[in-house]
């Protein structure tokens, strides 16, 4: 059952990716994502800033950090999916 449902899934991106999600989702990931990390980066400096300083504020960089992490990860794991 398990090897099934890997297979339907496997089937299923492979699919995707010759289809226009699939190049849509490569140009997210060459234009949108550089720029991401960019932020990411950026936004990590100011909460550890923050964090240094004493600010008690540190929740919306934490969850923006966090969200932008989640993107780039996701984005990490369809580039694996779709340049194989």
């Amino acid at each position: 059952m398990k090897d099934e449902t890997y297979t339907c899934c496997l089937t299923l991106l492979l699919k995707i990716r010759y289809k226009q999600g699939g190049l849509s989702m490569l140009y997210i990931m060459i234009y949108v994502t550089p720029i991401v990390a960019v932020i990411f980066f950026i936004n990590g400096v100011a909460l550890a800033k923050k964090i240094k300083n004493g600010d008690e504020n540190t929740a919306s960089h934490t969850g923006w950090g966090a969200a932008m992490l989640g993107f780039i990860i996701y984005m990490l794991i369809w580039s694996n999916f779709l340049t194989q």
